[in-house]
């Protein structure tokens, strides 16, 4: 199976990620404490209507490409024609940095578990943001 340079510059990308949640420097932190339930809840809501608004203004700015194309490991994310496969990437890279987050808190600072939430909650509302974005602006989409 050929696989495009696109998809191993991801795997890299979200590998990254998921090292650096590993290495998490804010769990020793104290401003870590003061990030609670309401914090990742605003987290969650915000990301998907953030990037609500930032893909409408693309999806109506005459330099954006005429059709776009829905995100996947194959994709370039640096297509600024096509914007929503930058913010795709973004996601996987924030859940794998959730992921490693949890597993460096489970063995460091079990108690500070609301910063890696809000890691969790900003990948899945940027994702949920991206699957919102599709489905509101499908006419800018190929047939599919």
């Amino acid at each position: 199976m050929n696989r495009s340079n696109w998809f191993y510059v991801k795997i890299a990308v979200v590998g990254i990620g998921f090292i650096f949640g590993l290495l998490s420097p804010f769990l020793g932190s104290s401003e870590a404490e003061y990030i609670d339930i309401m914090d990742c809840l605003i987290v969650l809501i915000f990301c998907p209507v953030g990037l609500l608004f930032v893909i409408g203004i693309q999806a109506i700015n005459p330099i954006s490409g005429k059709i776009w194309t829905k995100p996947s490991w194959e994709s370039n994310p640096f297509n600024f024609k096509d914007p929503l496969h930058f913010f795709h990437l973004g996601a996987l890279n924030i859940l794998a940095t959730s992921v490693g987050s949890f597993i460096s808190t489970f063995f460091q600072n079990p108690t500070l578990w609301f910063p890696v939430f809000l890691y969790f909650f900003a990948g899945a509302g940027t994702l949920a943001g991206v699957q919102l974005c599709q489905f509101i602006y499908k006419k800018k989409y190929l047939a599919g």
